[in-house]
C-alpha cells in the first residue's frame, strides 16, 4: 500500500449502491481495470483498495458523474481536499430535481447527501467548521439515516462557536 491513505473497496461499494446504474458502473470499472466482475467483487469485499479501477474508469468516462463522485471520495479520504472539493461542490450545487442527462440516470442522492457529506468532511478537516455544519445539516435532510449526520452537524457547530 502506498504512503497515502486509500479508501477500501468495501466503503465505496456500500455508498455506491445509492447511485443509479450500479451494475453498469461496476461492469465499466471492471472492464477499465482489466478484471472480471468476480475479481472486482472479491477485491471490494476483502477491503482491497479500488483507486486504480476508479482512475481507469474516469479516464475512459470522464463525464460520468458517479465516477467523478467516487474519485472525489477517494481524494477526500486521502486528504487531497483541493482535488475533491471542485467535484463535490459541483454535485451539491446541482438541482437534483431538474438535472437531466440524456445518456444516464442518476439517483438524486448523488446531488444531495452523497456529495454534501464528503464536502462537509473536507471543510471540517480544514477547520471551516461553520461550512461543515451547514453541509452536514444539508446532508441530514435527505439521508436515509440522518442521525449520524445531525450529530456531526452539531459537533461542527460547537467547534465553530469556539
Amino acid at each position: 500500500m502506498s504512503a497515502t491513505k486509500q479508501i477500501s473497496g468495501r466503503k465505496i461499494r456500500a455508498t455506491f449502491r445509492y447511485c443509479a446504474n450500479i451494475s453498469l458502473a461496476i461492469l465499466i470499472a471492471c472492464i477499465a481495470g482489466g478484471i472480471s466482475a468476480n475479481a472486482f467483487d472479491s477485491r471490494a469485499t476483502s477491503g482491497e483498495p479500488i483507486d486504480d479501477l476508479t482512475a481507469r474508469a474516469l479516464a475512459l468516462f470522464p463525464d460520468h458523474l458517479a465516477f467523478q463522485w467516487v474519485g472525489a471520495q477517494l481524494a477526500a479520504q486521502r486528504g487531497a481536499f483541493d482535488l475533491a472539493k471542485p467535484t463535490l461542490k459541483k454535485l451539491t450545487s446541482t438541482d437534483a430535481d431538474s438535472f437531466f442527462d440524456p445518456d444516464l440516470a442518476y439517483d438524486k442522492a448523488l446531488f444531495r447527501h452523497l456529495a454534501a457529506e464528503p464536502l462537509a468532511l473536507c471543510y471540517f478537516r480544514e477547520g471551516r467548521f461553520a461550512d461543515a455544519a451547514r453541509l452536514y445539516a444539508q446532508a441530514a435532510r435527505t439521508a436515509p439515516d440522518p442521525a449520524a449526520l445531525e450529530l456531526k452537524a452539531r459537533l461542527a457547530q460547537l467547534r465553530a462557536a469556539r
